[in-house]
């Protein structure tokens, strides 16, 4: 069979390894292919921007994911981030989704990991996916869409299906709504020396959308440890106009619950290590938002590299 590649400008290209098919969509608005075969392997999909593919299971399948490359779900590529999310057609909720995100620790659109750094690999399963016999989560049959988040270079997503008994369907669709914003540094907490906040303001079309931040931080004099969070306010600023350690709850009314614009937080431990790094997953509302960091070390510091991206599912 003959086929041919697009380059990064031209759309993706979604490789059927097993049934050694190649499956071409250029993601124009307005146009979509649907070219199906049968696969019983791997899936590779290869992105020159954040797009998406559908992907219809005829029966469960099982999946693990991990940190390197024995995970049944991978994503590579340069810039500061790319990712992969599967999520079912049928669902608006983020945490519905399977999510594998790759930081490679640089700061501009298209860059590269320092020679020699490991990148950061974040992982999350899907809330309420039922378990195999040996463990693992499952994917019920079913249409999901696999987005994918790319910064400025070309993405691959690898997806190991195992051996499904069925045919699973390829769909090649149109470019995904995608952005990074860094962190801008605010005021530090005055009671510990050590502490650093940051922040960025998000306009979000919809809130079916996958919101992750990452932070980095070194330690050129020593190891430390330390502790670092994620904050999300909605419809207000935080307290004194900055993210402070532990992200406090805005003022109650009079009826003892927060006022508009709720707070959610994740609290996360830093490891004795000249660099520590972090992903996190936010929640996501229609329209504008507050995202935050803040990082608190017991010794000298460098300014976090920090910035927070967001890829629309549907």
């Amino acid at each position: 069979m003959r086929s041919r590649r697009l380059g990064p400008a031209q759309g993706f290209v979604v490789v059927a390894v097993a049934a050694s098919l190649m499956l071409v969509g250029a993601p124009s608005p307005g146009r979509t292919a649907t070219p199906p075969s049968v696969i019983d392997t791997t899936v590779t999909v290869q992105a020159g921007q954040s797009a998406s593919v559908l992907l219809e299971l005829k029966a469960p399948v099982a999946y693990a994911l991990s940190q390197d490359d024995t995970s049944d779900l991978k994503v590579e590529g340069h810039g500061r981030a790319v990712a992969a999310v599967l999520q079912p057609t049928d669902s608006l909720k983020p945490t519905e989704a399977v999510i594998v995100a790759r930081f490679n620790g640089c700061d501009h659109p298209g860059c590269r990991a320092e020679p020699g750094a490991e990148p950061f690999v974040y992982t999350r399963e899907a809330t309420g996916n039922p378990r195999a016999p040996d463990g693992r989560a499952t994917l019920e049959a079913g249409t999901y869409r696999l987005s994918i988040l790319t910064d400025g270079s070309p993405a691959t997503v690898t997806l190991q299906l195992g051996q499904p008994a069925g045919a699973l369907t390829l769909t090649a669709e149109t470019p995904a709504e995608s952005g990074f914003v860094k962190a801008e540094p605010t005021a530090a907490t005055p009671v510990v020396p050590a502490a650093w906040s940051g922040g960025a303001s998000l306009t979000l079309v919809s809130p079916n959308t996958v919101v992750l931040g990452f932070l980095q931080q070194d330690t050129p004099l020593g190891t430390v440890a330390g502790a670092a969070g994620t904050c999300h306010f909605a419809g207000a600023p935080p307290l004194l106009g900055h993210f402070a350690p532990g992200c406090p709850f805005h003022p109650t009314s009079s009826g003892g619950s927060p006022t508009t614009g709720s707070v959610a937080t994740e609290t996360l431990t830093l490891g004795s290590d000249e660099r520590a790094r972090l992903a996190s997953l936010l929640p996501a509302v229609g329209g504008s938002q507050l995202v935050g960091f803040w990082s608190v070390r017991g010794g000298v510091t460098t300014t976090p590299l920090a910035f927070f991206t967001h890829l629309r599912l549907h």
